[in-house]
């Protein structure tokens, strides 16, 4: 048996297995996923500056190693982004959302139960884990089709992916080919309920025959042992799954049971056989609804400690940049799921800026507001809610960074050279919708070259107009000019031996820290001078 999709949903034909609309990407010409929305996908080396290469693994251990490429693949056009934005929206509303969860954990059962089918050794077996996985899907597809156009409705549904795949769900679940599978479908559960067997043991011999009017001898060991039965229900959901692949006496008792029952138990194996199953667009649909579902979870430890997260307002072709209580993902989680808030902080670019200059003492969260930076960029360029309250973002098609990294033994031009090296590939990637994030660059060198290295790249930057985050020990790079906003991380004013993690726009004395800590210790000047008078 096939069963084909409603031809008038989509570009391709029924039975050709293609899906027929995609939730990750908005349509184009023709109803087609517009393919050509998805950009250039991000380095290894970026994710791994960002601290985001862990995270996108977790992921991508949730969502299936099919969607690794979205996580990383930044969207081309700001439509696209809200395409994505709007199913997070709708997935606000608790009545969608449990519909989607349960759409998706019905559709990974019936997946489950194929894959038992697949690894089973003895045919029968197969047919009858293959035949629970169509009467799984056909109640995965049922309740879609019944639950998701009334839950869209009852709320301020915006998503054209939801909305849609509802519309696609009703009429597949309305077409004779379904309705077909799941009369099928159907009659095998009832047939299989009705099944009643008895064995009979003697000696060596066994024998399988019809129920007659023996005692039913399992109900009466049932009985017995009820007193032992496990009734909690936290421990029965974590007690695990029977599998594949009986023992030999299971199955060749099995093979009896069908043949005893065999017009029965070729209804079974024709239901598993079932072509069509399932239709390839409500496959791909639960793959990538679990994108949405599995993000939504990795934030909601940063929502139990009271972190911000947010849907960004993405614009393309002008710098904006505006976040309040914005923090870096990967730390904030980390903390989250120990029961802990880290410190946020706020970002700006306005009007002619174009380049935050970050500087202050070691250790006081320079670091982590460029991954912050960098992090904002490319999540906003998902389509994801992104760390912050109230965030306002370019559409960045690339986020390229260079970050201080350890020298590595054999590369012929020393630590500087690999930098420079590193650099000059930022430059020579850069468009002019690109973010930039520089971190400790030309450390390695001595002052006077790194301030004329930094000074050079700052003015490329500069005339190519892109946003871009520069954490320097050389603070007069703050006063380039207009385009440059001078941020630093500010230290407890009673004692400068400790951070405060908070990181404020105003204006850079490379003194100050300096002085603050001389002070302290008795090595000031003027502390200097009374000890030496005396």
């Amino acid at each position: 048996m096939t069963v084909p999709g409603p031809r008038e949903l989509g570009t391709a034909a029924p039975g050709d297995g293609a899906p027929r609309l995609d939730l990750l990407v908005p349509p184009g010409l023709g109803g087609r996923p517009d393919r050509s929305a998805l950009g250039t996908r991000t380095s290894a080396d970026t994710l791994r500056d960002l601290a985001l290469d862990g995270f996108v693994d977790r992921l991508a251990a949730l969502t299936g190693e099919s969607l690794r490429a979205i996580l990383v693949t930044p969207l081309r056009t700001v439509d696209a982004v809200r395409f994505r934005q709007h199913v997070f929206e709708d997935l606000d509303d608790e009545g969608t959302r449990s519909t989607v969860e349960a759409f998706v954990e019905v559709m990974g059962t019936a997946s489950g139960y194929r894959t038992h089918q697949s690894r089973a050794h003895h045919p029968v077996e197969a047919d009858l884990w293959g035949a629970r996985a169509v009467g799984e899907y056909v109640r995965a597809v049922d309740r879609l089709a019944n639950d998701l156009p009334a839950s869209l409705a009852s709320a301020p549904a915006r998503s054209l992916a939801l909305r849609s795949l509802a519309q696609f769900a009703d009429a597949y679940a309305a077409s004779d080919g379904f309705g077909a599978l799941r009369a099928h479908a159907t009659r095998v559960e009832a047939g299989l309920a009705q099944v009643r067997y008895a064995v009979l043991v003697r000696g060596p011999k066994v024998t399988v025959a019809p129920l007659g009017d023996e005692p039913d001898l399992q109900a009466q060991v049932l009985a017995a042992f009820d007193r032992f039965r496990q009734r909690d229900p936290a421990a029965a959901a974590h007690a695990p799954a029977p599998g594949p692949n009986l023992d030999h006496v299971q199955a060749q008792l099995l093979g009896l049971v069908a043949h005893l029952f065999e017009p029965l138990f070729r209804d079974v194996a024709s239901l598993a056989g079932a072509a069509g199953v399932p239709d390839a667009t409500l496959a791909s649909a639960a793959e990538q609804l679990r994108f949405y579902l599995a993000w939504r979870a990795a934030l909601a430890p940063a929502d139990a400690v009271g972190l911000q997260t947010c849907l960004p307002d993405v614009v393309a072709g002008d710098v904006e940049l505006h976040a309040e209580e914005t923090w870096d993902l990967t730390l904030g989680l980390e903390h989250a799921a120990d029961g802990r808030r880290v410190v946020t902080n706020q970002l700006d670019l306005h009007g002619d800026e174009r380049v935050l200059v970050v500087s202050g003492p070691n250790q006081g969260g320079k670091t982590t507001l460029a991954r912050t930076f960098g992090q904002l960029h490319l999540l906003a360029a998902l389509g994801v809610p992104v760390p912050g309250r109230d965030v306002k973002v370019m559409l960045a098609d690339r986020v390229l960074t260079v970050f201080d990294r350890e020298e590595v033994a054999g590369e012929l031009g020393g630590r500087l050279g690999a930098e420079l090296a590193r650099v000059h590939a930022v430059l020579d990637a850069l468009t002019p919708a690109s973010a930039v994030v520089l971190n400790e660059v030309f450390s390695s060198t001595a002052l006077a070259d790194a301030r004329w290295l930094a000074r050079r790249v700052l003015e490329r930057l500069i005339a190519a107009g892109v946003p871009t985050m520069l954490v320097t020990f050389i603070d007069e790079l703050s006063r380039l000019g207009p385009a440059t906003v001078s941020m630093v991380a500010e230290v407890d004013p009673r004692d400068p031996t400790v951070r405060t993690w908070r990181v404020l726009r105003r204006r850079a004395d490379g003194r100050a820290y300096a002085d603050a800590l001389a002070d302290r210790y008795g090595l000031s000047d003027e502390r200097l001078a009374q000890r030496l008078a005396r």
